[in-house]
């Protein structure tokens, strides 16, 4: 997750061609995650997807190797069909929505001094994250969300819900409704209504006087916290 360190292995691929068998490895000792991003697209059906970058954390030292490296287990991603979006802690459903991206990101400082020997560090910075969900309206005389649906207007703090199955989801408060972009209307066409709706993070709702958080899908805030703030804020850093 963003603003965590972490050891990354790269495995180039077989010297002989042939799976499982050794290779050249690439290993990096406290890289630092900077964004996650993931994507549902209920649209095209695709899977359930994420990406994540990352840079160097403390001065980093890179070494080579040779040997076997295989995933344990063959991840099976989820489907989107059958997950969804809820907004309040009721878990409403908003209906009609075509694609969800939410990105979680760190503004990781980077430094340079008399003792890196010329290589860049990076600290863990401050967390954010941003989440555009593009939603249609396929009925006559329906209404887009963002207008009278679920009562969500520009300039409020939402408790948004991305749910990865039936029972786990990332939970976002607060998540601040920014504006709402790309509403189409073609008149020639007739073609379906839609706009993107465009949160931010508000780590604060001053409305609530509550502060906000992220959770990952599994956690409850009891014995497994919440990953912002309580677990990230519990980290131990390798300096």
């Amino acid at each position: 997750m963003p603003s965590e360190y972490f050891t990354f292995l790269g495995f180039t691929a077989p010297t002989s061609g042939a799976r499982a068998t050794t290779g050249v490895t690439k290993s990096a000792n406290n890289a630092i995650c900077q964004e996650v991003t993931i994507n549902w697209s209920w649209g095209t059906g695709e899977l359930l997807n994420w990406a994540m970058s990352f840079a160097a954390g403390e001065p980093l030292g890179i070494t080579e190797g040779s040997a076997a490296t295989v995933d344990a287990a063959m991840p099976i991603p989820e489907i989107v069909c059958g997950t969804k979006v809820t907004l309040t802690v009721g878990n409403t459903v908003w209906p009609n929505i075509v694609t969800a991206a939410l990105t979680i990101r760190a503004n990781n400082p980077s430094y340079v001094n008399s003792s890196t020997s010329g290589k860049t560090g990076r600290r863990p910075g401050i967390v954010d994250f941003s989440c555009a969900i593009t939603e249609e309206n396929n009925s006559e005389g329906g209404s887009l969300v963002a207008s009278t649906c679920l009562s969500t207007t520009v300039g409020g703090n939402n408790i948004l819900r991305l749910w990865v199955d039936n029972t786990d989801y990332w939970d976002l408060y607060w998540a601040h409704l920014v504006d709402i972009s790309d509403l189409r209307v073609d008149m020639d066409t007739g073609d379906i209504i839609r706009q993107t709706n465009n949160f931010a993070m508000a780590g604060f709702n001053i409305e609530e006087g509550q502060n906000g958080r992220i959770g990952r899908p599994g956690e409850d805030g009891g014995s497994n916290p919440w990953w912002w703030p309580t677990e990230l804020n519990a980290d131990t850093l390798p300096f």
